[in-house]
């Protein structure tokens, strides 16, 4: 069968599909399942798994849930200490402070992703309310511009000057995002550029990442988007437990969307968030004003990009 004949019409993200792969959600019966496409030959090939929460993601909420705790306690400690490291007339004191620093942040970052585990495998997300697309899109990329920008990574980005009013729930969009741009830091192993976009296609927006690439090593592994996958893989020394992915597709899954890796050109990866405009029953604009924040206080950005920045960034 056509997988042509499975995705809605206006799905324009399976058309430009000639190399790379397509995660999506399929519905059978009633019951939502997670799709990767993938060419071969002259035809295509899926895979379909059910997006009934795995025992390791339930692991990983349980693990995270106990590890909480006794990182609350190290953290409280360590700010207690944080006068006495930073008036310290020793440089080697107030490297090793902020060394420790920057890894309770990785931590948190890890536990935060752990503990959110129940929510990868849901197929809409309650906390969506109607936001200008443009202005909150903007926000995240200028500042992951400004923290990249300050360790000489650029960042282009473009973003359209309507506004453009749609259902986001605007934090799990946040954390794909930054996802999508750790990874493209991580792994393309370059120091320079990456463009970011946000597109609109008549009723559906198209959020992408673009990064430079090796085009000797520009394959793209059919299972980038299953759960613990790594790639490259851990030998790598890259951080991460391999759930970045899966925020990106829960985030593609909550707002009704898509999710392309693929190669505009031969040097260059690509990745692209796409969803429908959708307004929902209730077209009031949000407030902006939230009582729940995953991040506890914690900066975002400085949160989601503690495996790339360094640990200065953390003074």
């Amino acid at each position: 069968t056509s997988i042509a004949q499975l995705i809605q019409p206006e799905d324009s993200q399976h058309s430009p599909c000639t190399e790379g792969c397509l995660y999506l959600t399929l519905y059978h019966d009633g019951f939502p399942m997670d799709a990767c496409i993938s060419p071969m030959g002259e035809g295509e090939i899926f895979v379909i798994e059910d997006t009934a929460a795995s025992p390791e993601l339930k692991a990983y909420a349980l693990a995270s849930s106990q590890l909480r705790q006794p990182l609350s306690t190290v953290i409280t400690l360590v700010n207690q200490l944080e006068g006495a490291m930073e008036n310290s007339q020793d440089p080697k004191v107030q490297s090793r402070a902020l060394a420790l620093k920057h890894q309770l942040w990785k931590m948190h970052r890890m536990l935060c992703n752990m503990s959110d585990a129940k929510f990868y495998t849901e197929t809409t997300s309650d906390r969506r309310v109607c936001q200008n697309a443009s202005g909150v899109v903007e926000e995240i990329f200028q500042k992951a511009q400004d923290l990249l920008q300050r360790q000489g990574i650029t960042l282009e980005y473009h973003v359209p000057c309507e506004t453009v009013l749609c259902m986001l729930d605007e934090q799990l969009l946040e954390r794909a995002i930054y996802n999508m741009i750790s990874n493209a830091v991580k792994f393309s192993g370059s120091k320079t550029g990456l463009k970011a976009e946000l597109k609109r296609n008549d009723n559906r927006l198209s959020l992408s990442i673009t990064e430079p690439c090796d085009s000797v090593n520009a394959e793209i592994p059919a299972n980038i988007f299953r759960q613990y996958t790594r790639e490259p893989g851990i030998e790598t020394g890259a951080a991460g437990i391999g759930l970045g992915m899966s925020i990106v597709c829960s985030a593609a899954r909550a707002h009704k969307g898509t999710v392309l890796l693929d190669h505009p050109s031969k040097n260059e990866t690509r990745i692209t968030l796409s969803f429908p405009i959708d307004l929902g029953q209730d077209t009031k604009v949000a407030s902006g004003v939230s009582g729940f924040d995953y991040a506890g206080g914690w900066d975002r950005g400085l949160l989601e990009l503690a495996d790339i920045l360094p640990s200065d960034f953390y003074a």
